[in-house]
């Protein structure tokens, strides 16, 4: 449905338009869902939105083409968790020549991109009743606001583009509430989204809604494997730095520059340019099991992490420099967790209790009823809507001198200021490299799904079919695609190395990188460089159906024996 502040054009006008739109890009003015218009309104994970974003700017020989060039403008809300992708078709999208407007909406994590495809938007509580009391809803940035912004605020979406990627044109609208409900499909009938994507495929949420996903629902949205997330674990600063205290030996005869009361410690390492302490030599780590019980609460206390060099020496008395230079008084541990809908608390879940794979196994504490009593009045446990809020939380802990520890993507990037650091698990760091080899396995593989069949009372959602199937197609063959994904990881310089997503090793076998695996530079040309050639060895679908409960295989057999 269109709104009234739009001028209609006649489908003529309109793909006349659409024609001769290759130099400039399209106005809203031209925004009108006729026949000259493919819309498509995807819900789900904010891990993809910069793959989306790059997708939709990829251009040049061998690249796919969702958009023609110089035709992009990208309307958002100013947290970015709203957004509109407004252009004229490419020669790859599914809507050559036409005015393509694809919508992407992020909030409620990869819950989105599950529920609201199979579940209209009014049916409960004017939105996708989960078991938790909350809902999920089919809303998505309000075109009439996106109108309204015509003026250019910033550069976010738009930044100056590397090579092979269109310049573009940002746009802001004024408030995060500029979201309205997607359009009903047939006049009266609930709003629901026309495709989705989620850190883990559909099966992992659907105990996620009330009444839990029925067998008939999943069937109707098969997932389609797209790129995989790397995971990690943030701990706060404090806790970073006695950890390496705990486990670092400053009279050792190896690394002992990795213990932050020595000299060398903050000796400047020349790459990345950071304290050696920072480096991926001296990240301390967290073994799955110390994982599973902090996440559990069972490992309530910090006093119950001790040093692997000094008996009796333990996490809440290893002394750092200031301000952790004294014992912590509160030795409680707390958890920032995200929402039940989000993938990357999924993958957590999954990852280190088997949590929705296998009967009996250990529940992550929650914000109603974790944490260990009586060792401080604040709660223990924070249910994050976003990812965003995590790293200000641990910031927020470690300045109280209170250790805590979280789940993020490796998207975000800890800085040599930052108050909180990712550390390894068993010994690994999240790196490109370490998860293309298969050494560090908490990733999972990304789907996207559309409905395949109709759904709801008397079909009230369709299957997904002509450019709007066509569009979701081309979106989700090359979300992948390494010249997304390279460009992508290059704006994500751990200290400790790169990290980010991987493509899916299924789906981009031929274009895996060879050993013997190094990392290099995004565009290095070398083909074994896994920063050119992001490409998994392993996947969780060798089976041919993806099922996060199972562990990573390694597939590319030819590439993986030369490791």
């Amino acid at each position: 449905m269109m709104n009234s502040k739009f001028a209609y054009k006649t489908l003529a006008a309109a793909v006349a338009v659409a024609c001769t739109a290759g130099a400039h890009a399209l106005p809203m003015a031209q925004y009108a869902e006729n026949a000259g218009q493919v819309t498509l309104r995807v819900g789900g994970s904010s891990a993809h939105d910069a793959g989306l974003n790059n997708l939709m700017r990829l251009q040049g020989a061998g690249n796919p083409a969702i958009c023609a060039p110089g035709t992009l403008d990208i309307y958002h809300t100013p947290d970015n968790n709203n957004k509109l992708y407004f252009c004229t078709g490419g020669t790859q999208s599914g809507a050559a020549g036409l005015r393509l407007a694809v919508f992407k909406r992020s909030n409620g994590g990869s819950g989105t991109g599950v529920g609201t495809l199979v579940r209209g938007s009014n049916l409960v509580n004017n939105g996708v009743l989960q078991a938790d009391g909350t809902t999920v809803i089919a809303s998505f940035l309000d075109t009439a606001a996106a109108a309204a912004a015509a003026g250019v605020v910033g550069a976010i979406n738009c930044a100056s583009p590397a090579a092979n990627f269109m310049a573009c044109t940002d746009h802001t609208t004024v408030a995060n509430t500029n979201v309205v409900l997607a359009p009903p499909k047939v006049p009266g009938a609930d709003s629901y989204s026309d495709a989705g994507i989620s850190d883990e495929e559909p099966n992992v949420f659907k105990a996620v809604f009330a009444p839990v996903l029925n067998g008939g629902e999943l069937g109707a949205i098969p997932p389609k494997g797209i790129s995989g997330v790397i995971f990690g674990l943030p701990v706060t600063k404090g806790v970073f730095q006695r950890l390496q205290v705990l486990q670092f030996d400053p009279a050792g005869a190896t690394n002992a520059d990795c213990n932050p009361n020595t000299a060398g410690y903050t000796v400047a390492a020349p790459a990345p340019a950071n304290i050696v302490g920072n480096t991926e030599r001296c990240m301390p780590s967290l073994t799955k099991e110390q994982v599973q019980g902090l996440f559990t609460q069972n490992i309530g206390d910090w006093s119950l992490l001790s040093s692997s060099y000094t008996a009796g020496l333990t996490l809440n008395q290893a002394l750092a420099p200031a301000p952790y230079n004294l014992p912590m008084a509160d030795t409680g541990v707390y958890i920032e967790r995200r929402v039940p809908s989000s993938g990357t608390e999924h993958g957590a879940e999954i990852q280190f209790m088997q949590q929705g794979c296998v009967n009996g196994a250990q529940l992550m504490a929650t914000a109603a009823g974790g944490g260990v009593s009586g060792i401080s009045s604040l709660p223990f446990v924070v249910e994050n809507s976003s990812g965003g809020t995590i790293p200000t939380n641990l910031t927020a802990h470690d300045t109280a001198l209170r250790g805590a520890l979280g789940v993020l993507t490796s998207e975000t990037v800890a800085g040599a200021a930052s108050q909180w650091r990712f550390v390894k698990l068993n010994g690994v760091s999240p790196t490109v490299l370490n998860t293309v080899k298969g050494t560090y396995d908490y990733f999972y593989e990304s789907t996207m799904q559309w409905r395949t069949a109709a759904v709801g009372p008397a079909g009230w959602a369709p299957a997904l079919a002509g450019g709007q199937l066509a569009v979701a197609t081309a979106l989700s063959t090359n979300l992948g695609n390494p010249n997304v994904l390279n460009n992508l990881n290059s704006k994500f310089p751990q200290l400790f190395g790169f990290s980010g997503l991987v493509g899916n090793a299924i789906a981009g076998a031929a274009l895996a990188p060879v050993p013997p695996l190094v990392a290099v530079a995004n565009g290095s040309g070398n083909p074994s460089d896994v920063l050119d050639k992001p490409i998994a060895l392993a996947t969780r679908g060798a089976g041919g159906g993806l099922n996060a409960c199972l562990s990573p295989v390694t597939v590319n057999q030819s590439q993986a024996s030369g490791l």
